[in-house]
């Protein structure tokens, strides 16, 4: 088992990878913290519920990942896992996203204990009729709270406007038909075919011996058995357009939302091109949606908007989009706005001073994740799951050049990739 050192030396940092007979990659980065962090990261999200492989196309009912998450803490004697973490002084949690099911755990006491349950706790699966049935009405109450909040029901109306056919257009819980449609036997079935070692990265960050940790995964990872063929999600009709380019929703907003959704041109890149792909996505997002951007600048002059905005950038294996945010007083108003300063961000560009400004953000960001034990290991893990050298991130931001920006700007803000989406209060159904 041969161990790699790399080494960060913009930031003084180091970590320790190597790939465990068992087939999963382990991350050690050994900081003389308090609080010790543990994350578990499983390649199976919302987004390979439907898939290919060799031998055809296989799909699982929409939320099984997300309900798999929810019973990995149940065990066959009946012990509840979180009342083990607590009896190590550990704290423990779980996601799901479209791309991966996260189980991590801190503690300043016992970590090689937190470990060991941890990974006993994803390598003993414990499925029954009865307790799905019972784990079923949990997660429709969950279900239930997503639905009710506004914002997720707007960012799922943009997303699914977006993609036509990517399981990132439906939500990562499911719906209450999915949930309810889901059996042992789905997920036993989605376990055996994604909850594999070589489908995993283990990082731990903090005070910890490296060794002991061995030791532990030694002890609590199975033996790698016959390796699956590799498989995919089943992608879009068209990678570069979008679904549909505008929709609107009624929901529990009390003031309008417009939202914006820019569809990139970043699918089939290598982990380091999709870096420098989420670079200048950024700088894009700084120039159309920072708080001092022309864009938000002129809505507040022109008394639109009651609240601040949001943005968020991804640039995945399987996906690549910008996002955007805000109330609005006037949602035709401000989307009329919103093209034609797209129309002179192309026409006239981006200006030295928000790219200057970008980069900068972009590297603080990079050293802010250093500030702790939780961010350190998921900069990690996140590296390693998209095929990111995390030690190539600093030249990576450093070597952005103005003109590459430009050029990558005028790529991507074309109007057959833009989603918008008007979201009004349900009231007004009807009455337009």
């Amino acid at each position: 088992m041969k161990i790699k050192t790399i080494h960060i030396p913009e930031v003084g940092e180091e970590f320790k990878t190597f790939t465990h007979p068992s087939g999963m990659r382990v991350i050690l980065a050994e900081k003389d913290l308090y609080t010790g962090y543990g994350l578990l990261s499983v390649d199976f999200g919302s987004i390979l519920e439907e898939y290919e492989e060799e031998g055809g196309i296989f799909s699982f009912p929409d939320g099984t990942a997300h309900f798999l998450e929810h019973k990995m803490f149940e065990n066959p004697d009946g012990a509840d896992t979180f009342v083990k973490f607590d009896a190590c002084g550990a704290d423990a949690n779980a996601y799901t996203s479209t791309d991966r099911t996260c189980y991590l755990f801190s503690t300043s006491d016992d970590f090689c204990k937190g470990l060991s349950v941890l990974l006993e706790s994803v390598f003993t699966p414990f499925f029954t009729p009865e307790n799905v049935k019972k784990e079923k009405g949990i997660i429709l109450q969950e279900l239930k709270m997503y639905r009710d909040n506004p914002y997720e029901a707007v960012s799922r109306a943009l997303i699914s406007a977006m993609y036509e056919r990517l399981r990132i257009r439906n939500d990562i819980c499911g719906s209450i038909r999915s949930v309810k449609s889901v059996t042992a036997d789905d997920l036993t079935r989605a376990y055996t075919r994604f909850y594999r070692p070589e489908r995993m990265i283990l990082t731990l960050c903090g005070r910890f011996n490296a060794d002991e940790v061995i030791r532990v995964i030694d002890a609590c990872v199975p033996a790698q058995g016959t390796v699956l063929p590799p498989c995919r999600a089943i992608g879009e009709k068209n990678e570069n357009t979008v679904f549909k380019r505008k929709k609107t929703l009624y929901c529990g907003v009390t003031t309008p939302m417009f939202a914006a959704g820019i569809k990139c041109p970043a699918y089939g890149l290598s982990g380091q091109e999709r870096l420098i792909a989420y670079n200048y996505m950024s700088v894009a997002a700084q120039a159309l949606f920072a708080t001092s951007s022309p864009f938000v600048s002129r809505l507040r002059a022109e008394g639109l908007l009651p609240f601040d905005c949001s943005d968020d950038v991804v640039c995945d294996r399987d996906c690549a989009h910008i996002l955007f945010f805000a109330h609005t007083f006037d949602v035709k108003k401000t989307e009329k706005i919103f093209f034609e300063e797209i129309g002179r961000l192309i026409t006239e560009g981006i200006g030295e001073e928000c790219f200057e400004r970008t980069k900068k953000l972009l590297y603080s960001s990079f050293l802010s994740e250093f500030n702790s034990s939780e961010s350190t290991a998921h900069l990690y893990s996140s590296d390693a799951f998209d095929g990111i050298d995390t030690s190539l991130v600093p030249s990576s931001i450093l070597n952005m050049t103005g003109e590459k920006a430009a050029e990558f700007i005028a790529k991507i803000l074309r109007r057959e990739a833009i989603s918008v989406v008007a979201a009004l209060p349900q009231q007004q159904k009807g009455a337009l």
